[in-house]
């Protein structure tokens, strides 16, 4: 764990040292369902952070808005 948080801190790809840290393993073609992450939660700054290899993360609108809009993000590995 102490090298996602030296990684998050040098990169300075947040505004303070992160209250907490989730970390889950994928296999290939594995992934999450779509999710809304809440900020009362989780904090104003949320961020994902790929050691192993390439990922695609896909954002979609909420469901408040349907407006069917979306973006795909191509995280690099960082490590």
């Amino acid at each position: 764990m102490d090298i996602c948080l030296v990684i998050v801190t040098e990169n300075q790809w947040m505004p303070n040292k992160p209250n907490h840290l989730l970390v889950n393993e994928y296999n290939p073609g594995q992934g999450i369902m779509p999710h809304t992450d809440a900020p009362a939660l989780f904090g104003p700054c949320i961020l994902s952070l790929s050691l192993l290899s390439d990922c695609l993360m896909k954002f979609t609108s909420s469901e408040t808005t349907h407006d069917g809009k979306s973006i795909d993000i191509v995280l690099r590995k960082s490590f």
